[in-house]
């Protein structure tokens, strides 16, 4: 499907069973995470995983907040966030600590959606800044397309160089400023 790793399969009881036995409150519906039939989740949470994995072996991770941990704390009647994004990532780059929302775009969303999302990161008051993962140069250039007419700072970069570069030399589009620069100097 993505990788040439074996991919297993768990049924959503079970999946809400190992979420919260490694003590990760699940917060969504009682029958588990949405499990949809063309893979599409099981592949995106495969290439969020895979960015994770990224960021640990690049040493510069502080600490991951996954997509369950932010749908807990949206439960939450303060300090929500906006949106449940796919992570919320603190980096130590060039000594100093980066916090941002990730965001894996392995696949094009509508229009209208990101019109959807746009409204929610202006209204997002706990982060301020967002970086998108985008799985081809096609969906990059579509983000940085759609984000070019907001206030907020999203930051797009290729999800494919990753594996390839150190975390602090990534390449990242600001989209406030219509610059290129490394991941070590986002503001």
């Amino acid at each position: 499907m993505v990788h040439s790793d074996p991919v297993l399969t768990i049924a959503a009881p079970g999946i809400v069973y190992l979420v919260e036995s490694i003590g990760t409150a699940y917060s969504g519906p009682d029958s588990g995470p949405e499990v949809r039939p063309d893979g599409a989740g099981v592949a995106h949470a495969l290439g969020v995983n895979e960015v994770h994995l990224d960021l640990l072996r690049g040493g510069c991770l502080t600490s991951w907040e996954n997509e369950m941990e932010i749908r807990w704390r949206n439960e939450l009647p303060v300090s929500k966030y906006a949106k449940e994004y796919d992570a919320i990532v603190t980096l130590t780059l060039g000594g100093r600590q980066i916090r941002f929302a990730l965001e894996y775009e392995r696949t094009p969303k509508a229009r209208s959606e990101y019109d959807v999302i746009s409204a929610m990161l202006e209204r997002e008051t706990n982060l301020d800044r967002v970086l998108y993962l985008a799985g081809n140069r096609h969906i990059h250039s579509l983000l940085a397309q759609h984000f070019s007419r907001k206030r907020k700072r999203e930051f797009i970069a290729l999800a494919t160089d990753l594996p390839i570069t150190a975390p602090p030399e990534l390449l990242v589009l600001d989209t406030l400023t219509k610059q290129t620069l490394r991941l070590n100097d986002v503001p």
